[in-house]
């Protein structure tokens, strides 16, 4: 397999230690990049430029500078980020090095991966859930320690889980059947956009037929199905009565406690609308794509961008439950 070519360094880069090692012994910690003219270019800057509120001229960005941080990465891990003086909004992201980079760098500094996988990690979600479970206990949970234990004499009643509501709809997705239940068990509720789409609902006349063994198809819940440690699957689509008023007034009032009361919540981030699924969950539903490139033999960097600031220029942001 042909290897790709690494672009040379320019004159104010090679001056900047892509070691953490080397960063984390002290010395210069900011480097500057020249003028703002000279990166205008750089889908970075751009980036800041053009979401600052308001623009700002490209007369007053004369001078860049990159700063190694060593907590302003994920986790509180090291990172470079890229700032003006002249900005107003300093919301860039992370410059990362990426987890196979050359191996005397540790991989505790080397958290961010090096491609996005066409499958999603069970794995890394169990092990996030995990020490969610282990390191927040409670604090993550309304209902906890009950909603997280499988033994039905431990569970709650709904309706003093989520006062107003005698039972609640939920998805079975072992047996791929609606249940009515009256006993609060563990749940993941899904949060996504409706979209101008047209979606399978919940109404008076499917109700009966969709309480069958067997009777929904595991496309109508978004590919959730696959995800770690779920049973129950809650879809407002789904678990209310679209055609009845009664009880849509009832569950809107307590919407709020239904996702406070899940054990997790899966939000459809980067869908538009209600049939867009789960990237990643369902078969060719995301391409490989490279997440890190080599600046240096040995050496990858890749870019970091926050939960927030991806969710804030997304269509999910404008929707009212999030």
């Amino acid at each position: 397999m042909q290897q790709s070519t690494i672009e040379p360094l320019c004159e104010y880069c090679t001056k900047i230690p892509f070691s953490p090692h080397t960063l984390k012994r002290g010395g210069a910690k900011s480097w500057n990049l020249g003028s703002g003219f000279r990166l205008v270019a750089l889908s970075i800057l751009e980036h800041g430029r053009y979401k600052a509120d308001p623009p700002i001229p490209l007369a007053e960005m004369q001078r860049v500078f990159i700063t190694w941080d060593e907590f302003g990465g994920q986790a509180s891990r090291g990172a470079f980020v890229i700032w003006s003086p002249s900005e107003q909004d300093d919301a860039h992201p992370a410059i990362c090095f990426g987890e196979d980079s050359s191996l005397d760098i540790k991989s505790a500094d080397c958290y961010l991966k090096s491609s996005l996988e066409p499958e999603i990690d069970i794995e890394a979600i169990s092990s996030w859930l995990a020490q969610c479970s282990i390191n927040h206990g409670e604090r993550c949970v309304v209902l906890a320690p009950a909603v997280n234990s499988e033994a039905k004499d431990n569970l709650p009643l709904v309706k003093e889980a989520i006062p107003g509501l005698d039972y609640l709809h939920l998805i079975d997705v072992q047996e791929n059947s609606l249940k009515k239940e009256v006993l609060m068990p563990r749940y993941v509720a899904l949060s996504y956009i409706w979209g101008g789409t047209a979606n399978f609902r919940l109404t008076k006349g499917n109700e009966a037929a969709l309480s069958q063994y067997g009777i929904l198809k595991p496309e109508n819940s978004s590919g959730s199905y696959k995800l770690p440690r779920l049973r129950y699957l809650w879809v407002d689509t789904l678990c209310l009565v679209q055609n009845d008023p009664r009880e849509l007034e009832v569950g809107v009032d307590v919407m709020d406690r239904i996702y406070e009361c899940f054990w997790l919540t899966i939000a459809a981030a980067s869908g538009h609308n209600a049939n867009a699924g789960l990237p990643g969950v369902r078969q060719d539903s995301r391409r490989k794509r490279s997440l890190c490139r080599e600046v240096l033999p040995g050496v990858r960097l890749g870019l970091e961008y926050s939960l927030n600031e991806l969710l804030m220029h997304s269509v999910y942001s404008t929707r009212a439950w999030t």
